[in-house]
Order: C-alpha cells, then sequence, then structure tokens
C-alpha cells in the first residue's frame, strides 16, 4: 500500500511540475525605465509547444524585429533569445566596430505577468565586443 501511495505521489509531482503556458502577445516595459532613446517598450509573440519557446519579438526603433531563438520553459522559468538583423555601427578611440544586436530574456511567470531579467550584448562583425547591458522589465498578456 505505501509502495502504491508513493507512486501516486511521484505522478502527481511530475504533472504539477509542468511548463508554463506562455503561449500569446505580451507587452513588456522596461522596470524602471532606464531612459533609452532607441526601444521604450518590447512586445513577444510567444509560442508555447511543451517546453519549447518559439515566436517573434518586436522592438519599436532600433534594434528591430527579430525571431525568438533557444526558447525553453522550465515550470514558471523561461529563457530565449532574439538576434536582430539590424546593425549598429560605431566609430571612436579604440576604432571602428560594429554588430547586431543579440538580446537574452530570462525570468518567471506568475499570474499573467513576467518578471524578465534582459542581457543587451551584440554579436560582433567586426571591432571588439563593447560591454552587455542589463535590465529588468515586466510583461503583461496583452493577447
Amino acid at each position: 500500500m505505501r509502495f502504491f501511495r508513493a507512486i501516486l505521489l511521484c505522478a502527481a509531482l511530475a504533472f504539477s511540475v509542468r511548463a508554463a503556458d506562455l503561449t500569446g502577445t505580451w507587452k513588456a516595459v522596461f522596470d524602471p525605465d532606464p531612459g533609452l532613446k532607441t526601444v521604450s517598450e518590447m512586445t513577444f509573440h510567444l509560442v508555447a509547444d511543451g517546453y519549447r519557446l518559439t515566436g517573434t519579438a518586436h522592438m519599436s526603433g532600433f534594434p528591430g524585429d527579430g525571431p525568438v531563438t533557444d526558447g525553453h520553459i522550465d515550470g514558471d522559468h523561461f529563457t530565449f533569445t532574439v538576434i536582430t538583423q539590424n546593425r549598429w555601427r560605431a566609430e571612436g578611440v579604440g576604432g571602428s566596430r560594429s554588430g547586431h544586436p543579440k538580446l537574452t530574456f530570462t525570468g518567471t511567470v506568475h499570474d499573467g505577468e513576467m518578471q524578465i531579467h534582459l542581457v543587451y550584448g551584440s554579436i560582433m562583425l567586426y571591432g571588439d565586443a563593447p560591454i552587455p547591458r542589463e535590465y529588468t522589465m515586466r510583461a503583461t498578456r496583452i493577447e
């Protein structure tokens, strides 16, 4: 009898640790607002398929739109990457450099709200990579 109860308990726990449903359209804002001139909010169109996360990200202005790649869901935790095709260039004391924005999102979802940690880095074409910047965001489902 104890063995049967243990199996039922394990089965109940296995089903309770399922992937959060992130499918839908989410509007994300910086928290707090860092005063960026290039982007003030982001919209994610996400599709959750089990523990896999895909979709698109729209960022008004620069850095632009990009596909959601490397998306994973683990319970209420998620992670995904967006690399846009928009290219940036900079000239400075260290010379010229250029790259594509690479945004890495990690976070949690609870009660229809995401808490997001964003690392804004670059895929370099040439020159030395700038230091990645980190931000916090929160998002709510709008569709």
